[in-house]
């Protein structure tokens, strides 16, 4: 689903800002949106995204441990590529813990590279942050 800039009280406006979501079919799950067509459904994962003069910027991406190894990341850093191709980016970029190794051997395989650190990014527990990038061919 993507947002087009949405103006907020002030009349300015805010970043173009899109989110996708990959929802499952719930059956005895803890959590789950309302029914729609009659079948409740959980949220597997998620992708936010920010447009930033012509950039395309990952917010977070998440997926439930109860769906990981399963491609739905991959799923969603695809359709967040295709979104931000249809609308004119010539990147995408994201930051990662420098820990989190299955998250950027995902990121490197959808062909983002290394291109920077952010020192001391993350708390809790304090962890720098790697900075990965995906140049569009045009």
């Amino acid at each position: 689903m993507y947002f087009d800039s949405i103006p907020n009280s002030g009349g300015m406006k805010v970043l173009p800002t899109y989110a996708l979501a990959i929802c499952i079919p719930m059956t005895a799950w803890e959590f789950s949106l309302p029914k729609l067509s009659g079948v409740e459904w959980i949220i597997a994962g998620y992708i936010g995204v920010q447009e930033i003069v012509g950039e395309a910027y990952i917010t977070n991406v998440a997926v439930s441990e109860k769906f990981r190894r399963r491609g739905i990341a991959e799923k969603l850093l695809e359709e967040a590529e295709r979104g931000a191709i249809k609308r004119g980016c010539v990147l995408i970029t994201l930051e990662v813990r420098a820990s989190n190794d299955p998250a950027k051997a995902l990121y490197k395989k959808r062909g983002f590279k290394e291109v920077g650190t952010r020192k001391n990014f993350y708390s809790d527990p304090c962890e720098d942050a790697e900075i990965m990038t995906k140049f569009f061919d045009r």
